[in-house]
């Protein structure tokens, strides 16, 4: 019974779109962490500029 299975034991090991799909799993969770960081640390700097254009506008009435 094994010998029939064996042919097809030969046509797993060559797919390789698991690994590449895990792959851009990868690379696609690096980049979400690099954006949150970005908008983690410069958030701060951004809601300020916000305010200061809304007090800005608000003063000129």
């Amino acid at each position: 019974m094994w010998y029939r299975l064996a042919p097809g034991l030969g046509a797993v090991r060559k797919c390789r779109g698991g690994a590449t799909a895990i792959e851009y799993a990868l690379i696609a969770a690096g980049i979400a962490m690099a954006v949150v960081t970005t908008v983690f640390l410069l958030g701060g700097d951004v809601l300020g500029l916000y305010q200061n254009v809304e007090s800005g506008l608000s003063s000129n009435g």
